[in-house]
């Protein structure tokens, strides 16, 4: 009886090993993620306050041309 119990307990702890080892990347990935959803989510919230005006600043010559061919000339139909 002894020893199926200590066979049984070397088993439990060989498992969480293992377990640990498979998973702990991807859990520890998975909380990561979650934390970073997190915080933008907290900077958007703190961001976009009603009433408030924000302006980003955009550093100089950050801008090409390829930024301005989305646009089109406004035409008026009558």
């Amino acid at each position: 009886m002894q020893e199926f119990l200590l066979t049984l307990l070397v088993i439990f702890i060989l498992f969480g090993v293992f377990r640990r080892m498979m998973f702990g990347s991807f859990y520890a990935a998975m909380q990561k993620h979650q934390r970073d959803l997190q915080k933008k989510e907290e900077e958007e919230r703190r961001r976009k306050r009603e009433g408030k005006i924000f302006i980003e600043k955009v550093k100089p010559g950050s801008l090409s041309q390829a930024d301005d061919e989305g646009f089109a000339d406004y035409e008026e139909l009558k």
